[in-house]
C-alpha cells in the first residue's frame, strides 16, 4: 500500500483503521520495507507522530540499511512513542503483542 497512496492517504488510512477496529482489539500497524516503496523509516515516523498506536516492520531489508542509521531511526522513532519497543520480522506466534 505504501506505493498505492500517497502519505497523507496513508496516514488518514491508519487513522480510520485505528477508529474502527480498536475495539476489537487493533493495537499496533506493520509497515514493509521495499525498493519500490516510499521511505519505511520516514512513513513510519509519520504514523508514530500522529496515531497512538504501537508500529512494527514487517520486513526490513539489512543489505540496503547500514545498521548505524536503522538504529538511530529506531531510537528517534522510540521517542516519539515514549520507549515503545519495535518489532523488526516479529514473530507474532511468539509475541502476539
Amino acid at each position: 500500500m505504501l506505493n498505492r497512496y500517497s502519505l497523507p492517504e496513508l496516514l488518514d488510512l491508519a487513522e480510520r483503521a485505528r477508529q474502527s477496529l480498536e475495539p476489537f482489539g487493533f493495537t499496533r500497524v506493520w509497515t514493509n520495507d521495499n525498493l519500490e516503496y516510499r521511505s519505511v523509516l520516514a512513513s513510519s515516523t509519520a504514523i508514530l507522530a500522529r496515531l497512538p498506536v504501537k508500529l512494527g516492520t514487517a520486513v526490513t531489508v539489512p543489505y540496503f540499511r547500514n545498521p548505524i542509521d536503522l538504529a538511530m531511526a529506531f531510537a528517534t522513532m522510540a521517542e516519539l512513542s515514549g520507549g515503545e519497543k519495535f518489532p523488526l520480522g516479529w514473530d507474532l506466534a511468539r509475541d502476539p503483542s
